[in-house]
C-alpha cells in the first residue's frame, strides 16, 4: 500500500468541526493517541507525519478504531483514528 493510499484513507475518515462556538471551528481533524495521550491533528499534519515516517502500517485491533500506525524516525508510534480497509492485502508500507 502506498503512502498516498494511507493519506486517502485518512482524508476519507477525517472530520470537520462545524460548530462555530468551538475553538477548532472549520478545522479538518483526525484524532490520534501516542501512549496515554490523545490529540486532534490537522489533516495536513497527518499527511506530513505519513511522509516523514520511518514506517506506516495498519494495526488492526491494536487501539480500538485507531488503526493507522505511524512510526516516526525516532521510534515514537502514533495511532490515528482511521479504520483499515477491508482488504486483507492492505498491510504495511515502510521506507527502504
Amino acid at each position: 500500500m502506498s503512502r498516498q493510499e494511507f493519506k486517502d484513507a485518512a482524508t476519507a475518515q477525517a472530520f470537520t468541526v462545524e460548530d462555530p462556538d468551538l475553538y477548532d471551528y472549520g478545522r479538518t481533524l483526525v484524532h490520534s493517541f501516542a501512549g496515554p495521550f490523545g490529540a486532534d491533528w490537522d489533516l495536513a499534519a497527518v499527511y506530513e507525519a505519513i511522509d516523514a515516517a520511518a514506517e506506516v502500517r495498519w494495526a488492526r485491533g491494536a487501539a480500538l478504531s485507531h488503526e493507522l500506525a505511524v512510526v516516526e524516525p525516532g521510534g515514537r508510534r502514533v495511532w490515528f483514528d482511521v479504520k483499515a480497509p477491508a482488504s486483507p492485502t492492505a498491510s504495511r508500507e515502510g521506507t527502504s
